[in-house]
């Protein structure tokens, strides 16, 4: 299995023009797709007084939150508001970015987690062993996208142990493959999904659905995005996906 998270894909394959926020959004969907958060929209009465029914998004513990433990800096920097509330609306997690990263951009805490696997040095220096993953992963992806169809069709099995070697780097995969994805959750729970999750379900895939369909950079409804966060790199690279 791949031993690096999307988001330090992401990083080491944008070592000079990434996007901190790009890193935040992959370390959310990372969590979501693992089962240790689930997310999902709500209708629900913003304001008392006109008692009209607005789509928000909520962030709660999934069904592996208690179990999973991670020495990622990245991930427990989301992970330590989950501790004592089971459940936020995405304003409070993006009140709580906007406070933490005055002090600290993203995109640093991903470094630190690479560094602290001897992956990557100094900021924009990766190891040998970091370029080797890196360049596996792309490669799976490319293949995998370009296979998908025949593969999926004619060769379930082998279409399953590719799934199973990409583990979370499946959000790296095209929207429409990933969107074909939902269709076969079954499958996926049958090989273990990469051992990421015991209890995978549909669920996560419902999670996927909601990161493809909101466009969380330009704002969910009028809750805003992440966009506009200040410090470091943020505003980088081009963003991958909606969310």
């Amino acid at each position: 299995m791949n031993t690096i998270s999307p988001a330090e894909y992401y990083y080491l394959s944008n070592l000079v023009a990434g996007s901190g926020i790009e890193m935040l959004k992959l370390t959310l969907k990372d969590l979501c797709l693992r089962g240790v958060l689930k997310i999902e929209s709500r209708s629900i009465i913003v304001d008392q007084r006109y008692l009209k029914y607005r789509n928000r998004l909520f962030f709660s513990r999934g069904i592996d939150f208690e179990k999973y433990s991670t020495d990622s800096h990245a991930q427990n920097f989301f992970l330590t508001l989950f501790e004592k509330k089971e459940e936020l609306q995405f304003y409070a997690i993006r009140r709580y970015v906007k406070k933490e990263l005055a002090k600290s951009d993203f995109d640093n805490l991903i470094n630190k987690d690479l560094r602290q696997k001897g992956l990557c040095y100094f900021r924009v220096f990766p190891s040998s062993s970091a370029r080797k993953m890196r360049k596996s992963i792309s490669t799976q992806v490319e293949e995998l996208d370009l296979q998908f169809d025949l593969l999926l069709e004619k060769y379930p099995e082998e279409f399953a142990q590719k799934i199973e070697k990409l583990g979370s780097h499946i959000l790296f995969l095209s929207e429409e493959n990933l969107k074909k994805l939902q269709n076969h959750s079954d499958l996926l729970k049958k090989i273990g999904f990469a051992e990421l999750s015991a209890s995978f379900n549909s669920d996560l895939f419902v999670s996927i659905g909601l990161f493809s369909s909101f466009d969380l950079s330009g704002g969910f409804g009028d809750v805003g995005g992440f966009d506009g966060f200040g410090g470091g790199d943020f505003g980088g690279g081009g963003a991958m996906g909606d969310w």
